[in-house]
């Protein structure tokens, strides 16, 4: 499961969440490598660590102590998280967004192109230009074999709650 989002959508906490309450084991945070094999799309580990505001650790009940800031002024930590190191194949990709509602809904086709594209890293305009034809692909390939979900949710909901509305898919 990719949980992506532009930062403070809450996809760290949610994440959080399903880990702590599903089992699931980390990858990766912040960044991820997606890599075409033979038509699917699998990602490589990456930094086995959250980077979680004091607010979302004190709902989890993680003790926060001892832990490194991401920033000496701002009260979000590093929480180092052990994980997988396997390459793993994609099997669902949530966008996280806040909204008023909390909502699911699946993306397809255009819709589903167009927010994966708004989570690419981009380093520079020139770099992506340079690369486009090769995102265009990959990004084809994430849509064509990959249930692709945008997850609504209002600033400050309890993640048991957004994580809910995740697991529904997941169960289906």
């Amino acid at each position: 499961l990719l949980v992506l989002g532009h930062s403070g959508a809450g996809k760290s906490t949610s994440t959080a969440h399903l880990l702590r309450s599903e089992g699931f084991q980390l990858l990766s945070d912040d960044l991820c490598c997606i890599e075409e094999r033979n038509g699917k799309a699998f990602v490589w580990p990456g930094p086995q660590r959250l980077r979680l505001w004091a607010d979302a650790l004190n709902f989890l009940q993680i003790d926060y102590s001892g832990l490194a800031r991401v920033h000496p002024d701002c009260e979000k930590f590093v929480v180092p998280w052990p994980g997988s190191q396997a390459i793993s194949e994609v099997g669902w990709l949530v966008i996280v967004q806040r909204r008023p509602e909390l909502n699911m809904e699946r993306l397809r086709g255009l819709a589903a192109m167009q927010a994966l594209a708004g989570q690419i890293y981009k380093a520079g305009i020139d770099e992506l230009n340079q690369w486009f034809p090769h995102l265009l692909a990959q990004l084809a390939t994430l849509v064509r074999t990959v249930p692709i979900y945008l997850l609504s949710r209002p600033p400050k909901l309890d993640p048991r709650k957004a994580v809910a509305e995740i697991w529904k898919v997941l169960e289906q």
